[in-house]
């Protein structure tokens, strides 16, 4: 059953689907309860059965005919961020598990934070606090980094200008005070941010020029560990993010080219995913 889970989460989070509009990049997310992992895509918000061997299909749960990128689920409650163009119904919420859902884009806040008026706003990234899951961070392309702590009722602006959007932001699953973001900064390269009281203020701790960093996989029992993915950046760091090594060129000159668009750590190992013209690869370090 883990080859299975971890293969098919793999595989669904690689898939990447250009938008129109900008470049924006439409990224699948992925969701797991004790019983269910679920799945979001571009028709909707899908779920496999774990408990059930005999149900091995995915079935539509929620949200039909949306492009969904991300869900939280906390009992019948579902967030999820979409790929719409908005700036309305960018931010979903459902009390029933997803049976019916309602708008709680908090359009004026996102907006009035604009950082490029010809830029659309899209929400790319959401994390949940792993102490408390009314505790939400997501990650708004050409807006802000924000937070909730009412599980998506209300939202705030992270004060630290420091704390920059890009693609990804997550909470360090093992130190809920920790938390990551991945952005290109202005100089074309690729960095990562880290705060480690919880956004209140905040550090570049990784840059690499002519780079963009996808996310970042952390090891699920060892807070120290994790490693970062993405164009010409394969990093570790086994300091808890405060160092990091890019180990591109130590790589043979085979794998050099490769992008990896997805990682999980699994044991003592990593998985690392390259999705290329529908083609996807499979790593394991």
């Amino acid at each position: 059953m883990k080859t299975r889970i971890l293969t098919t989460v793999l595989l669904i989070l690689t898939c990447e689907v250009i938008a129109q509009q900008e470049d924006i990049r439409y990224r699948p997310g992925m969701f797991a309860t004790e019983q269910y992992l679920y799945a979001a895509q571009q028709d909707g918000l899908y779920k496999l059965d774990l408990i059930n061997e005999s149900s091995a299909e995915w079935e539509l749960a929620a949200f039909a005919g949306i492009p969904i990128r991300q869900v939280v689920i906390k009992g019948d409650s579902i967030i999820a961020t979409t790929a719409l163009e908005g700036p309305d119904s960018l931010l979903l919420f459902s009390a029933d598990g997803g049976n019916t859902f309602v708008d709680c884009t908090p359009a004026s806040l996102w907006v009035q934070n604009r950082i490029n008026e010809t830029v659309s706003i899209q929400p790319y990234c959401m994390t949940v606090s792993p102490d408390n899951e009314s505790v939400l961070v997501v990650d708004v392309f050409n807006s802000g980094v924000y937070k909730s702590v009412d599980f998506g009722k209300t939202w705030s602006l992270f004060p630290d200008p420091d704390i920059i959007p890009g693609v990804f932001v997550a909470y360090n699953p093992n130190d809920s005070k920790q938390l990551f973001f991945c952005y290109e900064a202005m100089t074309m390269s690729g960095e990562i941010g880290m705060s480690i009281d919880d956004g209140m203020t905040s550090m570049t701790v990784f840059q690499t020029s002519a780079a963009w960093i996808h996310g970042i996989a952390f090891h699920p029992k060892n807070k120290s560990k994790m490693f970062a993915f993405g164009t010409s950046v394969f990093a570790v760091s086994n300091d808890q993010g405060y160092t990091w090594t890019n180990l591109k060129y130590k790589l043979k000159q085979e794998f050099r080219s490769i992008v990896f668009r997805a990682a999980v750590y699994e044991g003592n190992g990593i998985y690392a995913v390259e999705c290329d013209n529908n083609e996807i690869n499979i790593f394991y370090s």
